[in-house]
C-alpha cells in the first residue's frame, strides 16, 4: 500500500477504479417520498479512503493556517459547542445591556454537491495551497463516475462534474477553503466580535452561517455581498430554509429584512446547530425541548428497559449512552434556574425507577426513594452532570487561542444601559459560584493543567 500511495503521489495518477462511487441516499428527515429530504453518501474503496487520508494530513497545515476563527466546522479542537456558547453569551450579554442584534441563519441549497470544481481550484491557488497539493486534489475530482444503490437496485454509472463527494474525508477540508474565498471575497470582517465593536459577525460551522450585525443594513449587505460571491462558484441560498431573527430584550413586532428580491420574515425561534434558539434568549425552551426529544428517545428503548433479560448494568448502560447524550447536548452552554433543575431530575428519576423497580417493604411495595436511586445508581445527579459539562468546557475556554470567538464574547466587557429591576441569572455567575463553592482561585491558569482541572471539576460537583 506504501508503495502504491507514493507512485500516486509521484505520477499524480490513481486507479481508474478508484473513480468510482456508490451514492446510498440517507433520509434527513420529513417526508420521505421528497427526494429532497435525503442526503447523498458516497460509499468509496477503501484504498482511495488511504490516499484522501494522506493528502488531508499534508493539506490540514495549509487550511488551518487560512481559515479564519469563525469556522469551526470539520476542524481539530473545534465543535457546534463552540459556536452554540458563542451564540448565546452574544445574545445573554447583549440583552442585559439592551443591545439589539440582528441575525441571518444563511442556509445553502445541496451545499455540498454544488460547487464549480474549476472554482474550488482557483481560490486553492489564490489563497496560496501548494501547487502540487491543488495537483492532487483535481486529480482525485476528474472523471468522478457514481451510481445511485436503494435497496438492492442500482442505477447506471454517470459522471459527475461538479460538487464534492460527502463520505470523502477530502471534501470537508476543500469546502472550507472554498468557504474562506467567499467570505473573504466578500470582504466580511472574519475575525471582530459584536459585543465589542459595531462590525458585522460570522459564525460558520461548514455551509451553516450566521450573520450578525446591530443593524439590519449591516446584516442585509454582509448577506448581499456573500450570496453574490458564492453565486459565482455555484452555490445557492435556500430562501426557504434561511431564517432572520431579531434578539431584544424588548417586545418588537414582527419584522421583515429584504435583500435585493428576497424578502425573511423574522422568527422568534430557530434551531441552530441542533440547539433552539429563541430571541429573548430563554434556555429553558432548549432544556425542555431536550427533555422532550430524550423521552422520545426513551419511548423509543422502553421494550428494552421493561425486558427482564435485560440486567439493571445494561439497561444503566443504555441509558448512558443512548439518551443522556441527546438530553445533555449543549448542556455546556446552559443557564439553569431551578425550574429547570427540577424538569430534568423529575426526568431521570422516572427512568431510573424503571430501572430499578420498586422496593419490597415487609408485605407491601412502594417507590423508591431518590437517595435509594442515587445510591443504586451509583454516579451523580443530571444537575451536577450539567455542573460537569459548564465546569469542563470553562477550563477550555482557558485553553483556547486569544482569537477564538467564543473566548472573546467570554471576556468582552460591553458598555451598556441595564433594566431596572433583578438581573437574569448569567452562565459566568453559575460557574463561577461552583468554583467558589470549592475555594478555587485563579481558575485561568490553573485550567492549563487538565490533570488538575479535571480533579478541580469533580472536587466542585461533590461539594
Amino acid at each position: 500500500m506504501h508503495k502504491l500511495i507514493s507512485k500516486i503521489w509521484l505520477t499524480e495518477s490513481m486507479p481508474d477504479d478508484w473513480n468510482h462511487s456508490m451514492i446510498c441516499p440517507i433520509l434527513k428527515k420529513g417526508d420521505a417520498t421528497l427526494r429532497t429530504n435525503y442526503r447523498g453518501i458516497s460509499l468509496l474503496p477503501v484504498a482511495y479512503k488511504v490516499l484522501t487520508s494522506v493528502l488531508c494530513e499534508n493539506l490540514k497545515p495549509h487550511a488551518e493556517a487560512l481559515i479564519g476563527p469563525y469556522q469551526c466546522g470539520f476542524r481539530p479542537g473545534k465543535s457546534t459547542i463552540d459556536q452554540i456558547f458563542t451564540l448565546r453569551q452574544i445574545l445573554e450579554k447583549s440583552c442585559e445591556n439592551q443591545i439589539d442584534t440582528y441575525h441571518l441563519f444563511v442556509d445553502y441549497k445541496a451545499a455540498f454537491d454544488s460547487p464549480r470544481r474549476d472554482r474550488l481550484y482557483a481560490a486553492m491557488s489564490e489563497l496560496g495551497i501548494p501547487a502540487k497539493l491543488i495537483r492532487l486534489c483535481m486529480m482525485t475530482l476528474s472523471n468522478t463516475i457514481s451510481s445511485v444503490r436503494v435497496g438492492n437496485d442500482q442505477s447506471e454509472t454517470f459522471y459527475t462534474k461538479c460538487g464534492l463527494r460527502q463520505g470523502d474525508s477530502l471534501s470537508c477540508m476543500l469546502f472550507n477553503i472554498l468557504m474562506e474565498s467567499i467570505i473573504r471575497k466578500a470582504g466580511v470582517h472574519r475575525t471582530g466580535t459584536i459585543l465589542t465593536n459595531r462590525c458585522v459577525q460570522l459564525l460558520g460551522y461548514a455551509d451553516d452561517i450566521d450573520i450578525i450585525g446591530r443593524t439590519k443594513r449591516d446584516v442585509t449587505a454582509a448577506f448581499g455581498a456573500i450570496e453574490k460571491e458564492s453565486a459565482k462558484v455555484g452555490l445557492a441560498v435556500n430562501m426557504d430554509k434561511t431564517k432572520f431573527m431579531v434578539c431584544s430584550s424588548r417586545e418588537l413586532r414582527r419584522l421583515q429584512l429584504s435583500a435585493g428580491s428576497h424578502s425573511f420574515e423574522s422568527v422568534k425561534e430557530f434551531i441552530y446547530l441542533g440547539s433552539a434558539i429563541s430571541s429573548t434568549n430563554d434556555v429553558s425552551l432548549e432544556i425542555k425541548r431536550r427533555i422532550t426529544l430524550a423521552n422520545r428517545c426513551y419511548f423509543g428503548l422502553s421494550r428494552h428497559f421493561n425486558s427482564r433479560a435485560l440486567s439493571r448494568p445494561t439497561k444503566i448502560t443504555l441509558y448512558r449512552t443512548l439518551i443522556l447524550p441527546v438530553l445533555l447536548y449543549g448542556a455546556e452552554c446552559w443557564t439553569v434556574v431551578q425550574s429547570d433543575a427540577a424538569a430534568l431530575g423529575v426526568f431521570e428519576r422516572k427512568i431510573l425507577r424503571k430501572i430499578f423497580g420498586p422496593i419490597c417493604v415487609g408485605d407491601a411495595y412502594r417507590t423508591r426513594w431518590n437517595h435509594e436511586l442515587y445510591e443504586l445508581y451509583g454516579d451523580v445527579e443530571i444537575v451536577s452532570r450539567v455542573k460537569i459539562q459548564r465546569l469542563r468546557w470553562l477550563g477550555h475556554i482557558a485553553r483556547m487561542e486569544e482569537d477564538a470567538p467564543a473566548r472573546k464574547v467570554f471576556d468582552a466587557v460591553i458598555v451598556g444601559k441595564r433594566r431596572r429591576g433583578r438581573p437574569r441569572i448569567r452562565w459566568q455567575d453559575q460557574v463561577m459560584e461552583a468554583l467558589s463553592t470549592s475555594g478555587v482561585t485563579n481558575w485561568r491558569a490553573r485550567a492549563q493543567d487538565r490533570k488538575a482541572w479535571r480533579q478541580i471539576v469533580q472536587q466542585a460537583v461533590t461539594r
